[in-house]
């Protein structure tokens, strides 16, 4: 048996979860979802390709097409960008259904650079923390309660101008005070 890092394929594995909907709810896969939740770990702004110890001249283009091809697919941002493109539909809402939380630092930190994840982590906090994260993490986190909820019609209704019915909640044996609770009690939501 042989296994591969999913990183090396899927560092964001957004195409995967969009997939496996699709195949968990075949009856609704052309639809959009209600939301998709794509958590990073941070970014950082376009950043320009660091000196090498290496002259250009002194690099095979075969190795910097590898170079490029692997920061390529160490890069979950780019891929969560591609993926948007390819789902949002430029003329409707649907696109807000679609969702990435990653924070974006100021400085790059280099893949095997552990000296720097305490660093990294506190920069992460930091920014969670500011005014506007919490005000959109909250907001995510109320979309997602709605998102809980579904509209059962009543069939017996005979006057077609009401609709009557009752709202349920998606989940077994949890109350929406639970929920709620949870929510509020979130580090992030105070």
């Amino acid at each position: 048996m042989k296994y591969i890092d999913g990183a090396l394929y899927y560092n964001n594995p957004i195409r995967v979860a969009n997939q496996e909907r699709k195949l968990l709810w075949p009856d609704v896969e052309s639809h959009p979802p209600d939301i998709i939740l794509s958590i990073g770990t941070s970014c950082t702004p376009e950043s320009t390709t660091e000196g090498s110890k290496w002259s250009s001249w002194m690099k095979p283009k075969w190795f910097q097409v590898a170079v490029n091809r692997f920061d390529n697919i160490l890069d979950a941002q780019n891929a969560w960008d591609q993926f948007y493109e390819e789902v949002r539909e430029p003329s409707s809402s649907v696109g807000q259904r679609y969702i990435r939380l990653n924070p974006e630092l100021k400085t790059k930190v280099k893949l095997d650079d552990v000296e720097s994840l305490r660093w990294l982590k506190d920069s992460v906090t930091e920014v969670l923390r500011s005014p506007k994260w919490k005000q959109d993490t909250k907001a995510i986190a109320q979309r997602l309660i709605a998102t809980s909820f579904f509209f059962e019609k009543d069939p017996n209704t005979t006057d077609e101008s009401i609709i009557q019915g009752k709202l349920n909640l998606r989940f077994v044996d949890v109350s929406i005070l639970t929920v709620a609770h949870r929510i509020d009690s979130l580090p992030l939501s105070r």
